[in-house]
């Protein structure tokens, strides 16, 4: 079979058996989706491969169709194909580039891919094509896979959110996670959120919805029972939480000025985290033994003044002054996309 033959690119020897690749220093980030897809691959030659004429090679492999990368040509489809290739006297093919760079990057953007769906591509570098050929120096990168376009809006929360986050003033990192999913979702003020407890905080629930200021992809509000608010607005790009700005606001401070810190003066630049799909969802436990001693540690790197209301807060009104917490957030980050 053809696709047996596949790890074999590049390569036959003059004695008539296949060579292994050599090892090489690759990276590879693939986004988007199947019909726009971003393809960054990274490699880097080795020392004696600088600045001397050598070059890049970079392919792909689609049964017995094989097209070679070039920056100003792009895809070149190979005569004679697979077989050619495999021959033992291989034509000289394109390059993607001579090697300039101790790093060498090839990126491609709103790619479409679904006519290659099931090819491989390969990379590799040589002082000429016939020396990569003869010294199997080339690698497999990546076989092109059917890939959904990553989920947006509430659905992007869908799976277990971990958010860790510090004081600007404090090293003490904290972190949060809770399970949503879309029968998570309610709707208040006109905002519909995805509202449920911190796993393992059953005093503190947490709502989550879609920014409408530019900066931030989602908005979310921590509410405890006695009282204490804490707001996050961060960007989430496949699965992962970047540029994230976090604020404390005990019970003293009001809704409206909570949220308004959070956009202008934030407590915290530092949050980050990620969504994680396909996991076992982890039940609400009870509340751990070191809870007092965070929210001690909360108010001393934030100066808020502490409530020691916790007990006397039914669950009801946790859920009250999350829903205004919420809310008010939504209005001030209209306000600041204005």
């Amino acid at each position: 079979m053809v696709f047996k033959r596949l790890l074999s690119l590049f390569v036959f020897l003059t004695c008539g058996t296949f060579a292994n690749a050599q090892s090489l220093t690759t990276s590879i980030v693939v986004g988007g989706s199947t019909n726009s897809l971003t393809f960054n691959a990274a490699i880097a030659p080795t020392g004696e491969f600088l600045n001397n004429g050598s070059k890049l090679w970079m392919a792909i492999i689609l049964g017995d169709s094989v097209y070679f990368f070039n920056d100003t040509q792009g895809f070149v489809p190979y005569a004679g194909g697979l077989r050619l290739l495999l021959s033992g006297s291989p034509a000289e093919a394109p390059a993607v580039r001579t090697i300039t760079k101790s790093t060498e990057v090839v990126k491609l953007t709103g790619w479409n891919t679904r006519s290659i769906l099931g090819s491989d591509v390969f990379i590799g570098y040589g002082a000429s094509f016939a020396e990569l050929v003869r010294n199997a120096r080339y690698t497999k990168l990546y076989t092109f896979v059917e890939k959904a376009p990553a989920p947006t809006g509430l659905a992007a929360l869908y799976g277990r959110l971990t958010l860790s986050y510090k004081f600007n003033i404090s090293s003490t990192v904290y972190t949060d996670a809770v399970n949503f999913s879309a029968s998570n979702a309610s709707v208040s003020g006109g905002t519909t959120s995805l509202v449920n407890y911190i796993i393992g905080d059953s005093s503190r629930a947490i709502a989550c919805a879609v920014s409408p200021e530019f900066n931030y992809t989602h908005l979310c509000a921590i509410a405890s029972q006695n009282g204490v608010r804490e707001l996050f607005a961060f960007r989430l790009e496949n699965g992962s939480v970047t540029r994230g700005v976090y604020t404390y606001c005990s019970a003293i401070v009001s809704t409206a000025n909570c949220s308004t810190e959070l956009f202008y003066n934030p407590d915290g630049v530092v949050v980050s985290g990620t969504v994680q799909t396909n996991v076992a969802p982890l039940s609400v436990s009870p509340l751990s033994s070191n809870v007092i001693a965070i929210e001690q540690s909360k108010v001393e790197a934030s100066g808020a003044t502490r409530i020691n209301s916790g007990a006397s807060q039914q669950t009801e009104l946790l859920s009250t002054e999350l829903s205004t917490s919420f809310e008010a957030l939504i209005e001030q980050a209209k306000g600041a996309k204005n």
